[in-house]
């Protein structure tokens, strides 16, 4: 988690602050730290650089963990899935994306927020257009830790946070995002 990130960070039950206790961190992240709410005193946990407020707890099976790193390295990384469109499908797919990129704030003090990023196809192809801060959330440590691995691996790591935290209880302060965007987020409402 970006050192810059905590600050817009707010405890999904009583929308206070936190307290900010580091246990390992670089320059410039985080990598393992507790985050106390400062009126409930709720603990949260930023773990391997990932801040977790909803299920840090549950990992996927071990089989599953090996077909989702599978699917990022035979697939994601080398964008190999825009094979399974047509042209006139993916034509219509970039015009969605430009189309859902349109209003963003493109200046570098913008924050943007992506949720229910999923394994970053969407979040890839936005990277690079986005000049600020982008925070990616998601509800599932495993998935966000292949989301994790997968911006590394394609050199997108730098200016993105992940949080694990369910889309309807988000751990943020209010005004804080210039830009959000979702990409098959809202059109999945009932969540496990």
């Amino acid at each position: 988690m970006r050192l810059d990130a905590i600050n817009h960070l707010a405890c999904p039950v009583c929308r206070a602050g936190f307290l900010l206790l580091i246990h390992k961190k670089t320059r410039e992240r985080v990598i393992d730290g507790e985050l106390e709410c400062k009126k409930c005193g709720r603990l949260f946990y930023i773990k391997d650089g990932i801040a977790c407020f909803d299920s840090c707890q549950k990992k996927l099976p071990r089989n599953e963990l090996k077909k989702l790193r599978q699917t990022t390295i035979e697939q994601e990384i080398p964008k190999k899935w825009i094979n399974n469109f047509s042209k006139e499908e993916l034509t219509f797919l970039k015009k969605e994306w430009n189309w859902i990129l349109s209003p963003i704030k493109k200046n570098k003090n913008a924050i943007h927020l992506d949720f229910a990023t999923g394994t970053g196809r969407f979040l890839r192809n936005i990277i690079s257009k986005i000049k600020g801060e982008i925070i990616a959330l998601d509800n599932g440590l495993s998935t966000c830790q292949e989301l994790q691995y997968f911006l590394e691996r394609i050199k997108g790591y730098k200016k993105v946070s992940i949080v694990c935290a369910d889309a309807r209880k988000m751990p943020f302060k209010n005004g804080v995002f210039d830009n959000v965007s979702s990409w098959h987020g809202l059109d999945e409402p009932k969540m496990e």
